[in-house]
């Protein structure tokens, strides 16, 4: 039965750059929703790669292709969001990722169930370059406010990632869109903080859309770029807990074992691919983390004072021959893993 959708219209917002094979697969999933009233914009920001041929092929009229005048940089091209028109209700999507025929269909029903609700999302899986399947995403909760989607980012029991979040345009507006963020990371959990905070968020348990997951990603993110924008948006949330006690209570209960956790990580992927021209330390590393410890009020001490594996990291990066050793035993673990 045709759904009565007079009402609510939706704009699926795709910023672009040498898509190549994967946006002909994204794109040929957003014209395949059940859902018809919608609009598919694509940012397109001077590709090289043949793209922009391609585009030109497509005629289906709910895509609308608006091109930068020049090359932007990633956060420039998404920021284009906040000038364009859209409808009622908008969401975003990565060039790589897919979305399932019935993702509009179920925010549809999702939203008409929770009028109220400020940001919408469901769940979804991971796959591979390959499109194979990896994971399912963690589990989400049904209803959820502020306070609970930070302590479920803390204690790592949260898959969340910029595709399928739907909002309305009025309170993207509102909150100033995406921030600037080097490379836009954490940029999109700082939307949905600023979204969530003025209601709430509402998740379907059906799975509706797929995440690309590429195995180079994260190596080719720079370790001072991660480590920047994962301090500046944990100040964010400290300055957004002075006027929410239970969002205060959060981060004086988790955040520590958060930032141990994530400086941990850090420190030892910058050892297994720290090159000489680059400055980034893991005593800098923790030094950094320890001021931002002190600005927050967690704990005065240093962290490699309460954490033996960050102790170690340093001094493992602090002789080449530390370092040398950790990647001939990365190596041979992976080795093993794969022969046995």
């Amino acid at each position: 039965m045709k759904k009565d959708n007079s009402s609510t219209k939706f704009s699926i917002v795709l910023p672009l750059r040498n898509g190549g094979e994967y946006v002909k697969l994204c794109v040929a999933s957003i014209l395949e929703q059940s859902y018809h009233d919608f609009e598919l914009i694509i940012l397109e920001n001077k590709s090289t790669d043949g793209t922009v041929e391609w585009l030109k092929t497509i005629s289906d009229r709910r895509v609308k292709i608006i091109s930068a005048k020049k090359p932007l940089s990633l956060e420039d091209n998404w920021s284009r969001i906040s000038s364009i028109k859209t409808n009622e209700f908008i969401t975003f999507i990565g060039h790589d990722d897919l979305f399932a025929p019935n993702y509009l269909d179920v925010m549809f029903d999702l939203i008409k169930k929770h009028p109220t609700a400020t940001l919408y999302q469901t769940h979804f899986r991971y796959i591979n370059d390959k499109g194979e399947f990896l994971r399912y995403c963690l589990p989400l909760c049904k209803i959820q406010e502020l306070h609970e989607f930070i302590a479920k980012q803390f204690l790592r029991m949260l898959d969340s990632m910029g595709t399928g979040y739907m909002m309305r345009r009025n309170d993207y507006d509102k909150v100033g869109g995406f921030s600037k963020y080097p490379n836009l990371i954490f940029s999109d959990y700082e939307l949905w903080v600023k979204l969530i905070k003025l209601g709430y968020m509402v998740a379907d348990p059906a799975e509706c859309f797929s995440y690309r997951e590429h195995t180079s990603a994260s190596s080719n993110t720079k370790i001072g770029d991660y480590q920047a924008s994962l301090i500046k948006y944990l100040k964010f949330l400290n300055k957004e807990a002075k006027d929410n006690s239970l969002l205060k209570d959060i981060i004086a209960r988790y955040s520590d074992d958060y930032l141990q956790y994530m400086c941990k990580n850090l420190i030892y992927r910058n050892i297994s691919i720290r090159r000489r021209m680059e400055n980034k330390t893991a005593y800098h590393i923790v030094s950094d983390f320890d001021a931002l410890r002190s600005d927050i009020a967690v704990n005065s001490k240093r962290l490699v004072d309460v954490n033996t594996m960050l102790k170690a990291g340093v001094l493992i990066d602090k002789w080449i021959v530390g370092r040398i050793a950790y990647i001939v035993v990365l190596r041979l673990k992976y080795i093993v893993k794969y022969i046995l």
